[in-house]
């Protein structure tokens, strides 16, 4: 798994959010700005791995030219994948001394 989808599954843990609030998130974390074009087949890539569903919002807004926005949710599957990332980087015992 690659360390955008990590950040993707941790950002929406618990959460629905759309595409550009998880960026945002992930962006004010991190303390700097993101390719947002980059994040979109990320999420395409989770959702085809069954590890978050998305669902289109209803409403539309001026500012997006009347699109709907997408959000999207972590899946069982995804919660699951998560816990056993979590847990794996806790087992690790980087003692360098």
């Amino acid at each position: 798994m690659t360390n955008k989808e990590i950040l993707v599954l941790q950002t929406l843990y618990n959460k629905e959010l759309s595409g550009l609030q998880i960026i945002e998130s992930i962006a004010n974390t991190k303390g700097r700005s993101l390719d947002i074009g980059s994040f979109y087949p990320v999420f395409q890539k989770l959702e085809e791995k069954g590890l978050i569903k998305s669902r289109w919002g209803t409403e539309r807004s001026n500012d997006r030219a009347g699109a709907r926005k997408r959000y999207y949710r972590l899946t069982q599957s995804g919660e699951k994948s998560l816990a056993d990332i979590q847990g794996f980087d806790n087992s690790l015992n980087w003692n360098f001394t």
